[in-house]
């Protein structure tokens, strides 16, 4: 049996993701960055965040778009700041994006 072998090419173009600084707290939960896909530029950020100071593992999905966090935190409800932390990301992201 004979295989054929195909060359057909791939490009894969690496994800640029952006670090985006944040402020504000919620009770004892405290917004510390935001991750963006940079090129294309995404609709989504990752927000990480700590509780009493302690980095937390996973981060929260908000929709830049919509303005609202996707996903909920178990220890504090965070959609009342969902609107202030995107203006935070959105006024360091290249232009053409409000």
């Amino acid at each position: 049996m004979g295989t054929s072998s195909s060359s057909a090419k791939r490009d894969f173009t690496p994800i640029q993701i952006r670090e985006v600084p944040l402020t504000g707290q919620v009770g004892r939960l405290h917004f510390t960055k935001a991750l963006i896909e940079v090129e294309p530029l995404g609709l989504l950020a990752v927000v990480h965040y700590s509780i009493d100071g302690k980095p937390q593992a996973d981060g929260i999905a908000l929709d830049l778009d919509k303005g609202i966090f996707l996903d909920a935190c178990e220890e504090v409800d965070v959609s009342k700041m969902a609107a202030k932390i995107r203006l935070q990301i959105v006024a360091q992201l290249p232009q053409g994006r409000s």
